[in-house]
């Protein structure tokens, strides 16, 4: 139809309940000790109807084997293979969480046992329930929802990749410019838009300090001016940040505000968990350059001898687009992405009042939100339509659909 531009896009998240109640979420612990309940009645149940067949085929002789267990028992094997899915995920939520070193006594993973695939999530207005999130990809110049997917992690930024590859295959060609918010900020996931010819927008932290701010100069070796030294980047603890030093890229070394270089100590390697390394630059001053700074209250640790800094290899990556994000033209394109990438979500909650889903487990979940977006772009389409006069992409679309070219 030509509504769908493709010039500029915006991915976003939301909350929306799972078909479960907060209340009714079970740890491993517990659901074992529910488990050897029902296994017990099963045992019961199938101990009792022994007894009774043996007693019936004493009076009336043998007989065969009814073909469906009794409606109680059932019931029962039914329960059991419901708390069996519930056991199972919550095992691999356990294992998740201990791969990635979140695992807590205080904190012990539990699962909705009526729908164990979704979370026990933060809702977008407080408190915490069992969520679903679903991720959107949003036309900036429509307003048409051209992506969609449901997940029950709080990870989006792989959702925004996979988004690429579907609708490159649907439309033809990848969106020229995908906005979103800090959690599209991954190293990874922004090093694999750009390999694909996709500008992106969102808010990351640098390097280092970039151009505009006061700890930036065009010489790094020149020290920071004396009446600058209260606006360089401070942390909560008081102490001077990453932000206050500047990266040469060419000789792979930092620069403290008074122009002392951090020379490459080493690397580390750490494993990830969903695969593969996550390599770590180190960085450090000389103990001599360090000694009688002025600066050295507000940048070393008490006891500490020298300056370490780290940043993540390949992190030009990222200062490429934290330096994008300074210019006055990408901060006024950046600030519609709330307006096009939430706009969908709130039309969804409070005018098509759907706060939760009807159905249980992710991929029926999935199904369910992709007819509400098909639904969205039904109204929405028909506002576009039937506002020509004032919208030149709906006179576009008005002309194809007289012309029968829809």
């Amino acid at each position: 139809m030509g509504a769908v531009t493709l010039e500029v896009t915006a991915t976003d998240g939301t909350r929306i309940q799972a078909d479960s109640s907060r209340y009714q979420t079970k740890s491993a612990a517990e659901i074992e000790t529910w488990l050897k309940a029902v296994d017990e009645q099963i045992g019961q149940s199938f101990q009792q109807m022994a007894t009774n067949d043996a007693a019936e085929d004493k009076q009336y002789g043998p007989t065969g084997t009814p073909a469906k267990l009794p409606a109680g028992l059932r019931q029962l094997v039914e329960r059991k293979q419901r708390l069996e899915q519930a056991h199972a995920a919550v095992v691999a939520l356990e294992q998740r969480r201990a791969e990635k070193g979140e695992a807590s006594p205080d904190k012990i993973a539990k699962v909705p046992l009526s729908d164990p695939d979704a979370r026990i999530l933060e809702n977008k207005e407080g408190g915490f329930a069992a969520n679903y999130t679903p991720v959107i990809t949003t036309d900036g110049a429509s307003g048409l929802i051209i992506d969609a997917e449901v997940t029950n992690s709080t990870a989006e930024a792989p959702i925004q990749t996979r988004a690429t590859e579907r609708i490159e295959e649907m439309l033809g060609q990848p969106p020229q410019v995908m906005m979103g918010d800090g959690l599209y900020g991954e190293l990874a996931h922004v090093r694999q838009l750009q390999e694909k010819g996709i500008e992106v927008l969102t808010p990351v932290k640098a390097t280092a300090a970039c151009p505009g701010e006061v700890a930036y100069r065009e010489d790094p070796k020149t020290a920071v001016a004396e009446q600058d030294w209260a606006q360089l980047p401070r942390g909560q603890n008081g102490r001077l940040t990453r932000a206050a030093f500047l990266f040469d890229r060419n000789q792979d070394c930092f620069y403290c505000p008074l122009g002392k270089m951090l020379s490459l100590h080493g690397r580390s390697r750490h494993k990830k968990v969903t695969g593969g390394q996550r390599v770590t630059v180190i960085y450090k001053s000389n103990p001599g350059d360090c000694r009688h700074c002025p600066l050295k209250e507000s940048c070393l640790v008490p006891g500490q001898k020298y300056r370490r800094i780290e940043r993540m290899e390949g992190s030009e990556v990222l200062d490429q687009v934290a330096a994008k994000m300074t210019k006055p033209e990408k901060q006024a394109l950046f600030w519609k992405r709330k307006i096009i990438a939430e706009t969908p979500f709130g039309h969804i909650k409070h005018t098509m009042g759907i706060r939760r889903f009807r159905l249980r487990g992710l991929p029926k979940v999935q199904i369910e939100f992709l007819w509400i977006c098909l639904a969205y772009n039904v109204a929405k389409l028909s506002r576009l339509i039937r506002s020509w006069p004032r919208c030149k992409l709906a006179r576009v679309v008005r002309r194809r659909y007289e012309c029968g070219w829809v």
